[in-house]
């Protein structure tokens, strides 16, 4: 319970943060908490399953990238709320990312590669 009250009261603050300064911006914070908060739900019970159908393997799969979306739309959002302040930006990718992203992506080759080896 806590992680869906957690997400959903730093989304709406989100959007509080934003309003405060008299300004709008689109996005449906309680529609993406809830979208996240069940995606993280349905993933972990679906990794608990010991055997599962190949759609629903391919499920588990896409579920960990599709969780991606909602916080994307919150950072978009933060980013929106926090032009007028002064902070340093960032937009763009350091070293540290890039080691991030080649270790996610080496991740999923082997998770890839493991699953043609049980077809």
């Amino acid at each position: 319970m806590g992680l869906f009250y957690d997400t959903h009261s730093l989304f709406v603050y989100i959007s509080e943060y934003i309003k405060e300064d008299n300004r709008e911006y689109r996005w449906n914070s309680s529609a993406m908490a809830t979208f996240y908060v069940v995606l993280l739900v349905v993933g972990g019970i679906l990794n608990q399953i010991e055997t599962l159908p190949i759609s629903l393997v391919v499920a588990s799969i896409f579920i960990p990238l599709a969780v991606l979306y909602p916080l994307y739309q919150a950072q978009k959002a933060v980013n929106f709320a926090l032009e007028s302040v002064e902070y340093p930006d960032n937009s763009r990718l350091t070293w540290l990312n890039w080691i991030w992203i080649g270790l996610f992506c080496f991740y999923w080759a082997m998770i890839i590669y493991a699953l043609t080896l049980l077809v």
